[in-house]
């Protein structure tokens, strides 16, 4: 609904600082961002699962910025379609 009422695609990484686990509900991450957060949705069942996998593609060949859910192999083999 969120997507519809701004008119494109919202996306977002796992809740945590860098390097840090990533927070289980609202208000541990409440607790460990505070004032830093200016809008905070939470899903009513906590997610469970490894966190994103993210990937800088900003340059020619993609860089693994942290391993998550999706393999690096998959990420790669995606790139080359």
């Amino acid at each position: 609904m969120l997507a519809v009422a701004l008119g494109h695609p919202v996306t977002s990484t796992s809740a945590n600082r860098r390097g840090a686990r990533p927070a289980q509900d609202a208000d541990a991450l409440a607790r460990e961002l505070g004032p830093e957060i200016r809008l905070l949705l939470e899903h009513p069942t906590p997610l469970e699962g490894a966190p994103s996998t993210i990937v800088d593609v900003r340059t020619e060949a993609p860089t693994l910025l942290r391993a998550g859910s999706v393999p690096w192999e998959r990420v790669l083999q995606s790139t080359r379609a």
